[in-house]
């Protein structure tokens, strides 16, 4: 399954209030992402362990609404 990671779900996940601090984020670990017609970020699950691989991290789950952890 490739869940789609909202802008709260990453700003959540990293611990970060301002949007351009999470596309920093992301374009440093090479992640792809993509901007909403309003102009919000997104990214899937998939990218993510893409960007880290798989073998170096374990499955990130993003519950929507909750706040996680990286393992």
């Amino acid at each position: 399954m490739n869940t789609l990671l909202s802008d709260q779900n990453l700003r959540d996940w990293l611990g970060y209030e301002r949007p351009s601090d999470v596309e920093k984020f992301l374009k440093e670990h090479g992640i792809n992402y993509w901007r909403t017609r309003g102009g919000k970020l997104v990214t899937t699950q998939e990218n993510i362990q893409t960007a880290f691989g798989k073998d170096e991290i374990k499955m990130v789950r993003f519950p929507v609404g909750k706040k996680t952890q990286c393992q």
